[in-house]
């Protein structure tokens, strides 16, 4: 089985119908202006919701859009590319009072 990266809305055209019903969150989420947002969105895709395509199965990453929260996305990504979960660790320096 390959290993697919990269999908295009004109290859799998049904995935990009229903592309909310599939989302799981958001990996990227920054204020642009009014109620609207750049975001991309984070979708899974498994052997319950896609049998017909376990080449697909795994944590897709949208490709960004704009999404307003009063009246939704202006256009529908057209692009996913997989993504893998991984861990970071963030340190922080700060000052503490002594005494």
């Amino acid at each position: 089985m390959n290993i697919i990266n990269v999908i295009k809305k004109d290859e799998y055209p049904l995935i990009f119908e229903d592309f909310f019903e599939f989302s799981i969150g958001e990996t990227y989420h920054c204020h642009r202006r009014g109620s609207n947002f750049f975001t991309c969105a984070l979708l899974q895709f498994d052997e319950k919701c896609l049998p017909e395509y376990p080449e697909l199965h795994g944590f897709w990453e949208s490709d960004t859009f704009i999404n307003d929260h009063e009246y939704g996305p202006d256009i529908l990504p057209d692009t996913l590319f997989r993504v893998e979960k991984k861990t970071r660790i963030i340190s922080e320096e700060y000052y503490e009072r002594v005494g």
